[in-house]
């Protein structure tokens, strides 16, 4: 398999997979959220000139996109309530 056809969320005969789209999704949120708890945390210590209150908004919304946002996402998605 190319690798340009294990990237695009095909499975191996080429249909698409949706089970593969919803966990590469889910990890782009988990990856977001860890760069917004780091962009927090580098205007806390000064590195970005952030107010105090942005810096912690950025920490609780990255650690809520990294915690809870999967977990929902996940259970919703779940095939066994349909």
């Amino acid at each position: 398999m190319e690798e340009r056809e294990k990237l695009s969320g095909k499975g191996r005969h080429g249909e698409h997979d949706p089970a593969k789209a919803k966990y590469m999704l889910i990890s782009g949120v988990r990856i977001a959220g860890a760069f917004l708890v780091m962009l927090g945390l580098m205007g806390i210590n000064g590195a970005l000139p952030l107010p105090d209150i942005a810096s912690y908004a950025l920490i609780a919304i990255g650690l809520i996109d990294v915690f809870v946002l999967p977990i929902f996402l996940s259970k919703r998605w779940s095939s066994r309530n349909q």
